[in-house]
């Protein structure tokens, strides 16, 4: 049954029959691959996250607070719709979209997808027996008195109106708005369908997250990266160590590295017990290769080798082309420690997992043979809650299954990391993703270390069926600077904020093309207001112009319910910073009445 509306509404024939779930998701696969909704991550997540809850059957999970947390990356611990309202901004923008698809490439569909304003649930309407007229909004006749008439009927229709959506609203609202009376019909439909469906919605929420891979990226072609300023190619004699000019070696077991491991790492020379120089851990294989091998002795002790850099590094696209073991208790790695370790110890200086890999099936957080975890860690957020992204190999490949590359494009408050090109980023990590009350210490020199550790609190123990001798085989370790990239040119509108209230704007960023992600940072808000950007991260690899939304939130004083924001005339200032570390600001004019 329809709901309720004006009786001139009720004489016109507004639905036909109710459409199926496959032309349902035609539609959606058709809206997320419209430019202006697809090269916008905020709005692909958000889209993709209720029409999955919408097809799943969850409507009654598309919350303001749910799409916050699981569709727009904010933090649950902390996240307050009154002080942040970047759902509401966004649901904004897709408004917008969606009208100009609707206007332009969709404008023969007679079935479309609306948002309705106050509201998150989508609905899919058939729109070919509505008349024309509904499409346009009536002229005022240079009445105001008329035209508000008419927007707060239409209000009546669409439903409950969220307050701060006036504000932000651009333009009045159209009567298109009383497509919503479409009712939820039930989704009768075999399984199979429905997980066609849901895996539609999966992939324009994943693309559209900053931590995924999207096909397509070009930025190893677009950057002339030139030649390595420093490298090791292991192309030594057989059996030598690394060499000591660029790498030490560690020793012992050092209460198990904190991790409970049960290796023993062995340096070149060593002969005390358990090591054996005669069967080294670490050595050149004479084919352009170093093997850091582990070793079970009689005694049932594993011995194996961590090499580190002596050569310290701030930045840089750093990778390592490797082959790593399979087996239970087997933990290859390739990553770097903040240089001052020994001072602030860990995880104070920090550390960056370019890749790591347990491939225990034993164990429940087993990362398995054909995936590898990427992993930032620093104080107060670090180990478990490291932050972290696991990339998948396609198409059935394997850790051991040959030489892959890992690595990251490391450059001032932005981590990049990538599986075979540096085209391949599935996982970025900025200043702006860290723990409230955390601190981002990666803007400092660091070690790169390789090893192969056995044993501990997250592979589990070596068993039965682990190799005797498994071995991590580096075909090299680059590092190649990053050149100078210039940063963007950006504009937006003046704000303005009621007191109390908030206030949002578009920023629009325009760079050359392909020139890759742009690292963005929103400052000088008034006292008790938070600057919000809908996205940190702006990624100009495929296309010459992003924009991002920008949001002022009032909050409230700590105890009191009333919002305090000091009128008068501020500026924001927003920077854009490339990963050579050029910077661009721009800025925003904000008043507060």
């Amino acid at each position: 049954m329809m709901n309720s509306c004006s009786p001139e509404l009720m004489s016109q024939p507004v639905l036909s029959t109710l459409p199926s779930m496959e032309e349902e998701v035609q539609e959606l696969a058709a809206l997320l691959s419209y430019p202006p909704i697809s090269r916008s991550l905020n709005v692909v997540r958000m889209l993709s996250f209720v029409c999955e809850k919408y097809f799943a059957g969850q409507t009654e999970e598309i919350r303001e607070h749910s799409i916050a947390i699981h569709a727009l990356g904010r933090k649950e611990l902390g996240f307050d719709s009154h002080a942040d309202p970047i759902v509401r901004v966004t649901a904004r923008i897709l408004r917008k979209r969606l009208d100009a698809f609707y206007e332009t490439e969709g404008r023969s569909h007679s079935l479309r997808l609306v948002l309705p304003v106050g509201q998150y649930v989508p609905k899919f309407v058939r729109v070919e027996n509505i008349p024309d007229a509904l499409f346009d909004p009536p002229q005022p006749n240079g009445s105001a008195n008329e035209w508000q008439a008419h927007s707060r009927e239409r209000s009546k229709i669409a439903g409950v109106r969220d307050p701060e959506e006036d504000f932000f609203q651009e333009t009045p609202p159209y009567p298109r708005q009383i497509l919503d009376r479409a009712k939820n019909h039930a989704l009768l439909v075999n399984a199979g369908l429905v997980a066609a469906l849901l895996l539609v919605c999966s992939i324009g929420f994943w693309v559209g997250r900053s931590t995924a891979f999207v096909p397509g990226n070009l930025v190893s072609s677009s950057i002339d990266w030139g030649k390595p300023v420093w490298s090791d190619e292991f192309n030594g004699a057989q059996g030598t160590p690394p060499d000591p000019a660029n790498w030490g070696l560690a020793k012992g077991n050092n209460n198990g590295w904190g991790n409970g491991e049960v290796e023993v790492y062995c340096s070149a020379g060593s002969n005390a017990a358990p090591c054996d120089d005669s069967h080294r851990n670490a050595f050149q294989d004479g084919h352009g290769h170093l093997a850091l091998q582990a070793l079970k002795t009689r005694a049932d002790v594993w011995t194996s080798a961590r090499i580190m850099s002596l050569k310290e590094f701030q930045y840089g696209r750093i990778e390592a082309r490797m082959k790593l073991p399979v087996g239970a208790g087997l933990w290859p790695a390739f990553w770097m420690l903040g240089s001052n370790y020994e001072i602030v110890h860990w995880p104070e200086s920090g550390s960056v997992d370019f890749m790591e890999n347990i491939s225990n099936p034993k164990v429940p957080s087993n990362l398995g043979s054909s995936s590898i975890r990427s992993t930032v860690h620093g104080p107060g957020y670090y180990g478990g809650g490291g932050l972290f992204q696991n990339y998948f190999f396609p198409d059935g490949g394997r850790i051991d299954d040959g030489f892959h590359i890992y690595g990251a494009i490391w450059s001032p408050d932005m981590i990049q990391f990538y599986v075979d090109d540096p085209a391949n980023v599935f996982f970025v990590g900025t200043a702006s993703d860290i723990p409230v009350g955390a601190r981002w210490v990666f803007n400092s020199p660091f070690h790169l270390v390789a090893n192969l550790a056995v044993g501990g609190q997250w592979p589990g123990p070596p068993d039965e069926s682990t190799p005797s001798a498994p071995a991590v085989l580096i075909d090299y370790i680059r590092v190649y600077k990053i050149p100078h990239i210039p940063a963007p040119a950006m504009e937006a509108q003046p704000m303005l904020l009621r007191s109390g209230g908030s206030g949002g704007t578009i920023l629009t960023l325009t760079s050359k093309v392909k020139t890759g992600r742009v690292y963005l940072t929103c400052t000088g808000a008034p006292a008790n207001t938070s600057c919000s950007l809908a996205m940190h991260v702006a990624d100009f690899t495929n296309s010459p112009k992003q924009e991002v939304a920008i949001s002022i939130a009032a909050r409230p004083l700590s105890g009191a319910e009333q919002y305090a924001t000091p009128s008068g005339d501020y500026t924001l200032n927003v920077t854009a910073q490339t990963m050579s570390g050029d910077t661009s600001s721009i800025m925003i004019p904000l008043r507060v009445n």
